[in-house]
């Protein structure tokens, strides 16, 4: 086909499967880290700042001095919108993907002759665009800068390339300009030097000797690694202290801890081969993913069987390449049903996409056309499933837009029982408010730390909170309760006989406990369900809600048992005048609502047994009245509002060991958290009939 019809008809494909691809990046708004990320940005005020700048707590995203002045200068004309920051990091990307083109063209020319060449560089370029694992750069506001070192980083290396061919300074000193500008704006740019030696190799003449080509890899590899310490000299006198890349500490860190690093870089590299949003396409996508890797790794063992020498090299230089590119990129797992790190394999895409570009296109006749258009077709595939999981996980953030001040930063917000990741990618995670389960939430709920803000009345106009009512998307629906300020006496209020209680006053957020002794035996094969009916105020009308609660034998007879705490309808309705049955019951014997759960028959404080903590029974064990009995131990963070769950279990004398309690307490002051709290927690499917609490030791 000819030059002139050729580009066209390949431009034109690629701009109509991208156009697929991408198009729900830009349906919906910003997700919760992105928008944490921006104000932060907001705060960046000087050079300083900038030299300290780690965007969100240095988790996620090396980005350096210059990297965080872009950011702050691109937030203040891109405002908070999706649209321009999205279509910021496409050009980027295109710009990237046209130079990783450029850059196979150059390298691999005198091997395999120009027609081979130039279908390489084409398909290099739309393979690495399209690559599903991309889609977590153009979904994420964070990687701009890294977006930006790539592409400067492919321009240093076409032109340097150029310029030794050309033996033109100019392009040599241009290529040494672009490498210094990289590592300014993200630290992947530090497996620049790797790449570089490795160009420089490939790119000496055939004429030369291989002693003579090392030691001039050896010397563009020192003069690369001057480059990129760039950045780390100018925060160094920004700050007047010595500043080593938070890369090469990342790298000494996992350096002890080999077995770990190992099984996490092969998961990485693995999703290069298989990137697959499991949540989006389930086992289709493996399908689909299977097919592209199989398209592409047959005619590379079949060349390779063809010229194995050639190809020996080949697949040497990409492997160094990828290595590269893993030396400098952060630990963070990849796989997939967790895609939310997905951007920071960017750099190892280019180098497999470079790989698969010459594998498929080394095919004669029309299968040199043929592969890479259908590598392609299955790429976009994957990326839109990609894509998909993105906007429905910014739609789930937008579901609050119009309750939510994102830009002012005036009220901290807590957001509660928020699923932190939809379909695989952040949502709620990192979000500019605090994140809190329900579990953490209710402890918090009933501390000291929260009577003592709610008494001042601070939390009525401060902290306001939300919680998905069902998990689907599609279904999701929000409700907002204001944390008001705390009462002095909370009272358990009873009633009985009746199954509908008198009429009432209470403040849910006060009571978090309803137990009812039934007088007849009851079927148990269905949970009890409790219903409930607010006080009309403020022109607002009456609400009703629901809890499902468990049958459990604790005391002599069966009870209905109902852990209100861990229900957000409840604590978010305004005070409650009435209460009954919905299923379960319909006369009792009594009824107990209560601030609390009763509490086991346990000794309040656990003693410590090596890593353990062990509960004493008080009393003959509850267990042998109800085999369904589990227990588990509930640690909590209440500056953070984090919390983990430590399995417990009981033992024959009717108390109760939580393995790694201890351990688990003082990894966490060694991490610098102060404000620790624990409930030890007996359940009967999961709901809590029994809670003991107590301060960390």
């Amino acid at each position: 086909m000819p030059s002139h019809l050729r580009r066209p008809l390949v431009a034109l494909c690629f701009a109509l499967l991208a156009l697929w691809a991408w198009n729900p990046l830009f349906e919906h708004g910003l997700r919760g880290e992105e928008l944490a990320l921006l104000e932060q940005l907001e705060r960046v005020a000087s050079s300083a700042d900038a030299a300290l700048f780690e965007p969100l707590n240095g988790h996620v995203g090396a980005v350096t001095w210059i990297g965080a002045l872009d950011s702050v200068f691109l937030a203040a004309y891109m405002d908070h919108g999706p649209l321009l920051w999205r279509a910021h990091n496409v050009v980027l990307l295109l710009v990237a993907a046209w130079l990783l083109g450029r850059l196979v063209r150059r390298l691999v020319e005198p091997w395999i002759g120009a027609e081979l060449a130039r279908a390489s560089s084409w398909a290099a370029s739309m393979l690495f665009a399209l690559h599903p694992l991309a889609v977590g750069a153009l979904g994420a506001v964070r990687a701009g800068p890294a977006l930006v070192a790539l592409a400067l980083s492919l321009g240093c290396l076409v032109l340097y390339v150029d310029g030794r061919k050309l033996r033109d300074p100019r392009r040599i000193a241009a290529a040494a300009l672009l490498a210094a500008l990289a590592s300014t704006f993200h630290g992947a740019a530090l497996a620049l030097p790797l790449w570089l030696a490795g160009t420089e190799y490939a790119a000496s003449g055939r004429s030369r000797t291989p002693s003579v080509k090392r030691r001039s890899a050896a010397a563009a590899f020192a003069v690369a690694c001057a480059l990129v310490a760039l950045d780390s000299l100018l925060r160094s006198f920004a700050l007047g202290e010595v500043r080593v890349p938070a890369e090469l500490a990342a790298l000494a860190d996992a350096l002890n801890a080999p077995v770990e690093t190992a099984a996490v870089v092969v998961e990485r590299l693995g999703m290069l081969l298989l990137a697959v949003n499991v949540h989006v396409t389930g086992a289709p996508g493996f399908v689909l993913a299977g097919l592209a890797a199989l398209a592409t790794l047959h005619p590379l063992l079949s060349a390779a069987r063809s010229a194995p020498r050639l190809w020996g090299w080949i697949l040497a230089g990409c492997a160094l390449a990828l290595g590269a590119t893993e030396l400098a990129a952060q630990r963070l797992r990849v796989h997939p049903q967790d895609l939310a790190d997905a951007d920071t394999l960017l750099a190892s895409c280019a180098a497999v996409a470079a790989a698969s570009a010459i594998a498929i296109t080394s095919r004669s006749g029309w299968a040199r056309s043929l592969l890479p258009a259908l590598v392609a077709l299955l790429y976009a595939a994957l990326s839109h499933a990609a894509a998909t999981a993105h906007s429905a996980a910014a739609r789930e953030v937008e579901g609050l837009h119009g309750q939510l001040d994102y830009a002012s930063g005036q009220r901290p917000l807590l957001v509660v029982d928020a699923p932190q990741r939809v379909l695989g990618v952040r949502a709620f995670e990192r979000g500019p408010w605090r994140n809190a389960p329900a579990a953490a939430f209710a402890l918090w709920l009933d501390s000291e730390h929260s009577d003592a803000l709610r008494a001042r009345g601070e939390s009525s106009s401060e902290r306001w909170w939300w919680r998905v009512e069902s998990q689907d998307p599609a279904r999701a629906r929000w409700v907002i309760g204001a944390l008001r300020p705390s009462s002095s006496s909370r009272a358990p209020v009873t009633w009985q006989r009746e199954g509908r209680s008198p009429e009432l006053e209470c403040e849910p957020l006060e009571f978090g406990a309803l137990s009812v002794m039934l007088e007849t035996p009851v079927d148990s094969s269905k949970p009890p369900v409790m219903a409930w009916k607010s006080i009309a105020r403020d022109g607002q009308p009456e609400r009703e809600g629901r809890v499902e609660g468990v049958w459990s034998v604790l005391g002599d007879a069966a009870q209905a048992s109902f852990d209100l705490s861990r229900a957000p309808d409840w604590l978010a309705s305004e005070p409650v005048r009435l209460i009954w049955s919905e299923s379960g019951w319909s006369r009792i014997d009594s009824a107990l609502l209560a601030p609390r759960l009763p509490a086991p028959a346990l000794e309040p404080e656990p003693s410590i047994e090596g890593d353990d903590w062990r509960f004493v029974a008080s009393v003959a064990p509850a267990r042998e009245r109800d085999p369904r009995l589990e227990c588990a131990l509930v640690c909590v963070d209440f500056e953070r509002l984090e919390c983990v769950e430590l399995a417990a279990r009981f033992e024959a004398d009717g108390g109760v060991r939580v393995p790694g309690a201890r351990a688990w307490i003082e990894a966490a002051r060694a991490r610098g958290v102060n404000a620790l709290g624990w409930a030890l927690e007996v359940r009967v499917e999961r709901v809590a009939v029994q809670r003991l609490r107590g301060g960390a030791r």
